[in-house]
């Protein structure tokens, strides 16, 4: 970083659409528009600072939009879901130990297609992966390794394995408002940089480009 006029990026992890603005509960705002990483990057785009690989950032807004209207839809009987009164639905994973309020907030990470993955690296110069965490009082932070919080998940590392391998140049983006596990990349010569971008608000993906 900073990353060179017109290097064309690919944008990996569903964080990228699915932007964290800030808190949850007491902490959240309701606001008219959020816009997320990828929209800021695109607006860098269009100004002609960088270009991106736009068939992962198609893949993941599908993703986050599924998987969105399945958390709105089944939202008022999430409480039954955790506490295991309701099958579980195989297609989007989660917790069951967790509260209402945490579990109306998590997407999963998906696994990137082979074709789609080696597609990017053979266009893109460099990799950027956004790695999120929501915050909520009284259950965010779990050390427990099989919960997507402070640790990374199963996805996420199979993810950071696999852009690695592919690109020569590769970027973290933490949209964290908390701590959380970094040994993952401290220890990783084969990731250059790391930019913790925190829950910036309304405008937070566009500042991140920044």
């Amino acid at each position: 970083l900073p990353l060179k006029k017109g290097e064309k990026v690919a944008l990996f992890g569903k964080s990228a659409i699915d932007y964290v603005k800030g808190g949850g509960g007491s902490g959240d705002v309701y606001t008219k528009y959020i816009r997320n990483i990828c929209e800021g990057m695109r607006i860098k785009a269009e100004e002609g600072k960088v270009s991106l690989f736009e068939p992962l950032n198609d893949f993941y807004a599908k993703h986050v939009a599924k998987e969105r209207e399945w958390i709105d839809q089944e939202g008022p009987i999430a409480r039954d879901f955790v506490n295991n009164q309701i099958p579980r639905t195989d297609s989007v994973r989660r917790d069951l130990e967790r509260t209402e309020v945490n579990f109306k907030y998590q997407v999963s990470e998906p696994a990137v297609p082979e074709e789609l993955m080696k597609q990017a690296a053979s266009e893109a110069d460099t990799a950027i992966i956004v790695i999120g965490r929501f915050s909520g009082e009284g259950w965010d932070r779990s050390n427990r390794k099989d919960v997507r919080d402070f640790y990374l998940s199963a996805e996420e590392n199979c993810l950071m394995e696999q852009v690695t391998s592919l690109f020569g140049k590769v970027v973290v983006v933490l949209n964290v408002g908390g701590m959380i596990d970094t040994e993952w990349f401290k220890n990783n010569d084969k990731i250059s940089a790391a930019l913790l971008a925190w829950q910036g608000g309304i405008e937070g993906g566009l500042a991140t480009a920044d």
